[in-house]
């Protein structure tokens, strides 16, 4: 482990040029797919790293997390990172996955969203139809 640890060290001014470009063409396939699939949301592009923070167009990230979870898709909802429970309307999603996964998950993600918002847009309704005793 050691070993291949120098090597990969020794070659980092290689390796780094190609995994910056590889990331950036991630990045790229990701917020295209977010404009397209879900362009209420704000999307800002980060200048490096490996995920995006983005801003939905309401709070529910924390349900949304778990949605996407129980149909195959692990992410990390806003909350998680601050000290308080807050930030639901933010999502961290990682742009590092294959760039057909990244389209696929941004198009389950889509789907999840919309599936939430239809239960909000209801639940509203319902809330407003007078009780029947």
């Amino acid at each position: 482990e050691q070993l291949l640890g120098e090597r990969i060290v020794r070659a980092l001014p290689e390796l780094l040029p190609h995994r910056r470009r590889l990331l950036g063409e991630h990045r790229t396939v990701m917020s295209d797919a977010l404009a397209r699939h879900l362009p209420q949301w704000r999307v800002p592009r980060p200048a490096g790293g490996l995920s995006m923070w983005v801003q939905l167009d309401r709070p529910g990230s924390s349900a949304l997390t778990s949605l996407c979870e129980a149909r195959g898709l692990a992410l990390v909802a806003g909350p998680k990172f601050s000290v308080d429970g807050s930030l639901e309307r933010f999502l961290r999603l990682p742009f590092t996955s294959p760039v057909a996964d990244l389209d696929a998950g941004v198009q389950l993600l889509a789907e999840s969203w919309e599936q939430l918002s239809a239960r909000a847009t209801r639940s509203t309704v319902d809330e407003r139809l007078p009780q029947v005793v």
